[in-house]
């Protein structure tokens, strides 16, 4: 189940919520001495998905991250778009790309990624799947468009956002909750969101080894 059939009335990480409005900084060239030249992006996005740690939803703040489209390239994976959702989770090495790229790999590095086992693939994201409350969009393909209502978070668009009316002891502002995960799609998220913050740079990890 991914979704909860019985949300709580509070704000929750991994909430799919309404009514905000995404803003953030955009500068041509930052410098310390004059003030920089700056413009503000705002994104109109419909829906949002609360990345706050549940127990960190106070004071009047909240980390959001619009929640977009999926990305045509995900479709292109028979095994993700049969379910897109197993982007969730970890994949097995030749189910992590498509069929002709695996097929074109050589045979060493193949053994290589297979003994590795399954991995995350696409870090940054983290699929929604489909809900009435979200609706569909076209999503281009080969043979023009189809119908898609699943989404997706990039965690690398969270933005932080201020309102009085949030806050723990507090319920959700009046009609912006819209979805809550199920525990268990909530503990992928937080597995998921951890491994992309987690990940070490080569650079380091030859530190680490030497």
């Amino acid at each position: 189940m991914f979704y909860n059939d019985h949300p709580g009335g509070d704000l929750r990480f991994g909430d799919v919520v309404r009514g905000f409005v995404a803003t953030s900084p955009e500068f041509k060239l930052p410098s310390t001495d004059d003030p920089p030249t700056w413009r503000l992006k705002v994104t109109l996005a419909k829906h949002f998905v609360v990345l706050s740690p549940c127990c960190s939803i106070d004071r009047g703040c909240l980390l959001l991250a619009p929640l977009l489209k999926i990305r045509p390239a995900f479709l292109t994976n028979p095994y993700l778009s049969e379910e897109l959702t197993r982007l969730n989770t970890p994949v097995p090495a030749d189910k992590s790309m498509t069929p002709s790229a695996w097929a074109g790999l050589p045979e060493m590095e193949k053994a290589k990624r297979l003994a590795k086992g399954p991995g995350l693939i696409f870090g940054e994201c983290f699929i929604y799947a489909p809900n009435d409350c979200l609706g569909s969009y076209q999503m281009p393909t080969k043979g023009g468009t189809a119908d898609q209502s699943t989404y997706l978070v990039d965690f690398g668009t969270t933005f932080r956002m201020e309102c009085e009316a949030v806050s723990r002891d507090k319920p959700a502002p009046a009609g912006t909750k819209l979805l809550e995960l199920s525990i268990e799609t909530r503990t992928l998220l937080r597995t998921k969101i951890a491994a992309y913050f987690a990940r070490v740079p080569d650079e380091d990890l030859v530190g680490v080894r030497g």
